[in-house]
């Protein structure tokens, strides 16, 4: 009996298991702004027999700036892993770019871009409303009185 070698290797590449990515990054959570020390996480996807490892962080090398002297933290909590990136300095460009990479034997890497807000601050237009409130009801107030004054004074204009 004859078999077709191609027919053979199609039906072994079928039947034999494909290795899957062992680990995975997700999307960045920015929790700083700018103009402040930067606080970035990542979520990572792990198999329970395996550990996250080696981690970089760096910058994209592009145009846009990296950001130096950060600290970086793997925290496991429960089934979950994150990569926690904490920088000692300020951050005071709006955009920035980064590669994470993790894993020792075979690391996988992925580029982020991050744009930064700027700080809330509180608006003129928020203080003066304020104040307008402020001073209607304290007119409010004065035109109540006069008229409480006036029923019990007829001298009193109203």
């Amino acid at each position: 009996m004859r078999v077709a070698l191609p027919g053979a290797v199609a039906m072994l590449l079928c039947v034999a298991p494909v290795a899957a990515p062992a680990m995975g990054l997700g999307a960045a959570s920015l929790a700083s702004g700018l103009g402040e020390p930067l606080r970035l996480s990542f979520p990572v996807s792990v198999r329970p027999d395996e550990d996250v490892g080696c981690v970089q962080v760096r910058g994209k090398g592009d145009d846009l700036p990296g950001v130096p002297n950060t600290r970086v933290s793997v925290i496991k909590s429960g089934f979950q892993t994150r990569i926690e990136v904490r920088s000692l300095q300020a951050v005071n460009e709006p955009a920035i770019g980064l590669v994470v990479s993790v894993g020792c034997a075979a690391p996988i890497a992925r580029e982020y871009v991050l744009f930064l807000d700027p700080p809330v601050l509180p608006s003129a237009d928020a203080g003066s409303e304020a104040a307008g409130t402020t001073g209607a009801v304290a007119a409010r107030r004065a035109t109540a009185d006069r008229g409480n004054r006036a029923d019990r004074d007829p001298a009193v204009p109203s």
